[in-house]
């Protein structure tokens, strides 16, 4: 899950979280996949925090598929 709560640090060191995120995205062999879930094991999820990553996955054209499905 790419949540604020996975990447707890983010907040406090952003430049390092984000050269890390991007050093795991890098060994990626075929592709990679994200998710994100407003509620995961009974606590709610936001992605406010580390939304610049978003951003930058955004533009550098990584596609985003959004399926809403409720369980």
């Amino acid at each position: 899950g790419l949540e604020d709560s996975s990447l707890w640090g983010y907040k406090k060191n952003p430049l390092e979280e984000t050269n890390g995120f991007f050093v795991a995205f890098s060994r990626a062999k075929k592709c990679m996949y994200f998710t994100y879930c407003h509620n995961r094991n009974g606590y709610r999820q936001s992605y406010l925090e580390i939304k610049k990553l978003y951003d930058l996955l955004n533009i550098s054209g990584v596609a985003i598929y959004k399926i809403n499905k409720d369980f």
